[in-house]
């Protein structure tokens, strides 16, 4: 089984034996594309710290660049003002969401995706969720103990999926599906439902994430499910 490997970096700033400033990053195994941490800045010099951070921090990893990614809590208008002066472009407006054990109890689990089943999975997300940071490919090569898909599926046809898995101190969910014609038959519960017991029960996170752009309308879905809101954030992005 392949695995799809990332590399964190990070960068910090001093002034004499005092951190001021750290700004890091999750990197493709490419080095090609980055999704950004920070800057976090101490003391009065924000803008400048961050700048530095920002220049020396790009200019380690070209020319092989040609994507940065940024994803900053909507209150932080300071964090955002910068990346925009840096040439970034807002993306979307995205919800983070946060559930805690306990559960309610799940009866019926949606089974493991198998083998046969992979492409009809592909198809869906890639329909579902075109250009986004894993494709349907990269999530079957990271499937193990720590990331799992479970489908709803009508033989070798995936009628829903979810793809979840564990990060450190959360669980997570990534991706959830449901082809057009099966909607409004309790599918997504079911499928959510399936992976929030997993995280929880089998895996003994301590809470349970996930993301959902501001156009999904799922999202009643989620806070029906046990899920709170934590914040709304901007995602931004810059093309090399």
């Amino acid at each position: 089984m392949l695995e799809v490997l990332m590399e964190e970096s990070f960068l910090a700033a001093w002034d004499g034996d005092q951190l001021v400033g750290v700004l890091g990053g999750d990197l493709t195994i490419e080095r090609d594309r980055v999704w950004l941490w920070g800057p976090f800045i101490s003391g009065a010099d924000w803008s400048e710290t961050a700048a530095a951070l920002y220049t020396h921090y790009v200019s380690h990893f070209q020319p092989q660049l040609i994507q940065l990614n940024q994803f900053l809590n909507a209150a932080n208008e300071q964090g955002q003002a910068f990346f925009l002066e840096q040439g970034f472009k807002v993306i979307r407006t995205s919800h983070v969401y946060r559930a805690l054990p306990p559960v309610q109890p799940v009866t019926n689990l949606n089974p493991e995706i198998i083998p046969p089943q992979w492409r009809s999975f592909i198809d869906l997300h890639e329909k579902t969720f075109p250009a986004t940071y894993f494709s349907g490919r990269e999530i079957i090569e990271r499937l193990g103990k720590q990331d799992k898909v479970f489908v709803q599926a009508d033989g070798e046809y995936v009628l829903g999926y979810v793809y979840a898995n564990v990060e450190p101190n959360e669980g997570f969910i990534h991706f959830l599906a449901v082809q057009e014609e099966a909607r409004g038959q309790g599918i997504g519960r079911g499928l959510l439902m399936t992976a929030v017991s997993w995280l929880f029960n089998k895996q003994k996170v301590p809470q349970v994430g996930l993301v959902v752009d501001d156009e999904n309308n799922a999202r009643r879905l989620y806070e029906r499910c046990g899920f709170g809101l934590l914040y709304t954030g901007v995602g931004l992005r810059k093309e090399i």
